[in-house]
């Protein structure tokens, strides 16, 4: 599943992964006659199509689910492949007396795994971070918040709440309503993993938009020739990648306090100490 990229042509390999997927679940949850289904699903589909890499004018939304989709839709393959499965699982509410409802998970989700670890792994190794997006700010969800909401989700359509089946929720982590920048976030990363000060490399928007569409053109001409050649991580320096991360998102989850019950308990600073306490421990 490669977030980074966009265009028709590789939109069937993550379909087959996101939709597919999604469908096998509905159609096993059917013929077992299971009571519900609670799915995963991501707040980046409620984020509007902007300028690539505000290159010319800096964008800050506020992703809210009181508005079924905005419109157009983002081109990274990842955004339109959620989105499509995210409604397999809405639409089957109501079939053979199943009960649906998709959780949308913030920007980005920390835990000690995933990107959160390899994070914590590149400054163990080289404390000097390069960041392109220093000056951006994400809501981010605590995965133990995550889990709770699913938790909140399955209560409320036991309970038969008005407007819950069917539905989907954005949920985000506590007090991530006035989210941290990437700047900040770094800080606090590193001050728990013990590394002191950080030196930060800017860089400018124009020259990282110029080698984004560089890479995704030449990695366009390699599949022509069935070359597949080994970027390491330039190959996710790419248009789809960047015109998500390069903006400002805060993630608006009152629908979900509202109706679900949702009451988020981790912070970012406790979210981000509890991973590195986690990271630490397994290193022993």
């Amino acid at each position: 599943m490669k977030y980074w990229e966009r265009g028709d042509r590789l939109y069937d390999l993550s379909r087959r992964i996101n939709v597919g997927g999604t469908q096998n679940v509905i159609d096993a949850a059917l013929a077992s006659k299971a009571e519900m289904v609670v799915s995963t699903s991501s707040g980046i589909v409620s984020l509007p199509y902007h300028n690539l890499l505000n290159v010319f004018s800096k964008r800050s939304y506020r992703l809210s689910d009181k508005v079924e989709f905005p419109e157009p839709v983002m081109p990274s393959v990842y955004i339109r492949s959620k989105r499509e499965s995210e409604q397999v699982v809405r639409q089957a509410h109501g079939k053979s007396g199943l009960k649906t409802v998709a959780i949308r998970a913030s920007h980005g989700v920390r835990s000690p795994k995933g990107f959160s670890y390899d994070l914590m792994q590149k400054i163990q190794k080289d404390p000097t971070h390069k960041d392109l997006t220093l000056n951006f700010a994400h809501s981010y969800i605590c995965v133990q918040d995550l889990a709770a909401s699913h938790l909140c989700a399955e209560d409320a359509l036991r309970r038969d709440v008005a407007g819950v089946g069917g539905g989907a929720f954005l949920v985000t982590g506590k007090n991530e309503q006035t989210p941290l920048t990437f700047r900040d976030n770094r800080k606090i990363w590193h001050h728990y993993l013990g590394k002191g000060d950080i030196k930060f490399e800017e860089h400018n928007n124009l020259v990282i938009y110029i080698v984004a569409q560089c890479v995704e053109k030449y990695l366009f001409l390699c599949s022509l020739f069935n070359y597949k050649p080994n970027l390491g991580e330039l190959e996710m320096n790419q248009p789809a990648l960047w015109s998500v991360i390069s903006t400002d998102v805060v993630t608006d989850d009152s629908r979900a306090k509202a109706l679900l019950n949702y009451k988020p308990q981790w912070t970012a600073e406790q979210t981000m100490k509890w991973c590195v306490e986690t990271f630490q421990q397994q290193q022993k």
